[in-house]
């Protein structure tokens, strides 16, 4: 009965989210937005049999500058951890600065607002309702749900890799190169990051959940060398997991961080379903709607009559994106004169000189911007660009994430798309077209 059932968790000492699912109401608790729902516990008779969650993120929460692409190309590596033990992943959202991505890197984390960081829930720029759909063996709960449903930050074991030493060795890094290891552990540096927020005289906040909220029971800094899973392991799942789980590892702790994997190449760990798992990450139904609402309202008009017929999912104009900002700090930035003849080249393509030219990128030049679009002008060519309905700075759309994918959304279905190679926006706008199966930017490369 739900009685003894209750009693039979009460006696175990289990948390409210276990005694829940003893009477059925594990549906109610532990959810991925949207319409896929995974019950948070379940009624165990001995801690082992307990669930257990990995709390798992691509960089240090307290210092991750890493852009959105990045972030969001290492989930399959933190999808994969979590699947190869069995656990339920709680995945933090995504973080991101004001003013990011214009100068190095280095020089910007020692502004004030590159030591403030902001976040997003995944679930707001990405489809996890879909996600579970097509990845039934990953157990998912986006921390501001698992949250809500009762439980805290009580993390038992928290892993932080900061990659590999760039130079020679000392004696507080240790070659993980000459260890055999998949954690190779190095002294923790407390005046930096996470860290620095929960030693003694820092903030103690964690995801913006304040100190009385937080405890970490241990913490660990390591190279983490997840790529050696593949071979001592001999690439079977269940013996990844073992691995992972091992008394030198995570040691079937209830819930363990593993942050600062997936980004470096050496910590990238990869499930047989990694690809289809990539490819169901759409962008969330708000995304598309905005996205859909713009197009409607700005390009449709600006489509010329004459226009060819283009792809079912596709509208005829151009995209492109530019990468600028800090990519001319660290010379990679593509001149306004190629982005111009490249982009004169797809409309050629098109066979639509006068159809529009959709403009994705981070330059805050206007000046570089209004030559572009005077320059598009004279060969009979018109520019847009995206912007959000009104609203304050940083609400709806205006955020940093919610644009960039809007943008990104939008680019998806271009006609044509011109892209910045050695950029992850251009990616998973490329990503999101082969879904939709609109052709990829091919040969448009700038």
């Amino acid at each position: 009965t739900a009685n003894s059932a209750m009693e039979t968790c009460a006696s175990n000492r289990r948390p409210f989210q276990l005694l829940a699912a003893c009477i059925g109401l594990g549906a109610t608790l532990g959810t991925v937005r949207g319409d896929a729902v995974a019950p948070i516990g379940e009624c165990a008779d001995d801690e082992s049999s307990a669930e257990r969650f990995l709390i798992g993120w691509p960089c240090d929460p307290g210092e991750c500058h890493i852009y959105f692409g990045q972030q969001r190309r290492a989930l399959p590596t933190i999808f994969s951890a979590a699947v190869a033990t069995n656990r339920t992943l709680v995945l933090p959202p995504f973080t991101f600065y004001d003013g990011q991505a214009q100068q190095f890197s280095n020089a910007f984390k020692k502004q004030e607002e590159g030591q403030r960081p902001l976040f997003t829930p995944v679930g707001d720029l990405l489809d996890l309702a879909g996600l579970q759909k097509s990845a039934p063996d990953l157990r998912l709960v986006e921390l501001r749900d698992w949250l809500a449903s009762g439980h805290t930050l009580d993390i038992d074991l928290m892993f932080l890799s900061k990659g590999l030493p760039q130079h020679a060795v000392n004696e507080k890094r240790i070659d993980p190169n000459k260890d055999s290891s998949i954690f190779v552990d190095y002294e923790c540096a407390t005046h930096e990051g996470i860290m620095k927020n929960l030693s003694a005289g820092g903030s103690g906040e964690l995801w913006e959940q304040p100190r009385e909220a937080v405890r970490v029971a241990e913490k660990r800094c390591t190279y983490a060398m997840l790529t050696r899973l593949g071979t001592t392991s001999g690439g079977m799942l269940g013996r990844i997991g073992e691995s992972l789980e091992a008394p030198e590892a995570f040691a079937r702790r209830r819930t363990v961080a593993l942050l600062g994997v997936g980004h470096q190449l050496h910590a990238h760990l990869n499930h047989p379903d990694s690809a289809a798992w990539v490819r169901g990450l759409r962008f969330a139904p708000r995304i598309v709607g905005e996205a859909e609402r713009f197009m409607l309202e700005r390009l449709v008009p600006a489509i010329p009559d004459s226009a060819p017929d283009v792809h079912a999912k596709a509208l005829a104009f151009v995209a492109v994106h530019w990468r600028h900002g800090d990519y001319v700090a660290y010379r990679h930035a593509t001149g306004r004169e190629t982005v111009l003849k490249k982009a004169l080249e797809a409309l050629e393509r098109l066979q639509c000189p006068t159809c529009p030219v959709f403009l994705l990128t981070n330059c805050e030049d206007r000046a570089e911007i209004d030559a572009l679009r005077s320059e598009l002008i004279k060969h009979g060519a018109r520019l847009v660009m995206y912007e959000p309905q009104a609203g304050a700075p940083g609400s709806g759309f205006r955020r940093e994430g919610e644009r960039l994918s809007v943008d990104q959304a939008i680019a998806s279905r271009a006609a044509v798309f011109v892209k910045t190679g050695r950029s992850a926006v251009s990616t998973f706008v490329d990503a999101e077209r082969t879904n939709l199966g609109v052709p990829t930017s091919k040969d448009f490369n700038i």
